[in-house]
């Protein structure tokens, strides 16, 4: 899979919700464009989820294996391996843009259980944090 193909993927996941709002025909446009990348052998598969309220749309399609002709499942699991983090960045600053997060704020406001985070000293004692993390750490 060709870099670009894989970042409008994970591109498109970030905005999932946003189409959602305009499902399900929004949802018919995205599922033909990536049925078309994996028809073209540019995506081995795919896996679309979009939720609005109460409702789902979801869609699967290709090979989880090309080579031994496994098809993509619903169940299947994938391998993020560092992908995560720019996801996760980019997802961060779309909420600070939206005036939703701020990037000085402590992580425990979002994530209660890191209020009382412990850190391990080299000789392996546990103490508490002199600060808090924040969203920008």
């Amino acid at each position: 899979m060709k870099s670009p193909d894989l970042f409008l993927l994970f591109f498109c996941a970030l905005f999932a919700p946003r189409l959602a709002a305009q499902a399900p025909d929004a949802f018919a446009g995205l599922t033909e464009h990536f049925h078309r990348l994996t028809d073209e052998g540019r995506l081995a598969g795919t896996v679309i989820v979009l939720e609005q309220d109460d409702r789902v749309w979801q869609d699967v399609y290709g090979f989880q294996n090309v080579e031994e002709g496994i098809p993509m499942s619903d169940r299947t699991l994938f391998r993020m391996a560092s992908m995560t983090k720019p996801i996760t960045s980019t997802a961060v600053m779309m909420l600070v843009e939206e005036g939703r997060l701020r990037l000085d704020d402590p992580v425990d406001k979002y994530l209660p259980a890191f209020a009382e985070m412990e850190i391990l000293t080299v000789d392996g004692r546990q103490e508490k944090l002199r600060r808090a993390i924040r969203v920008e750490d």
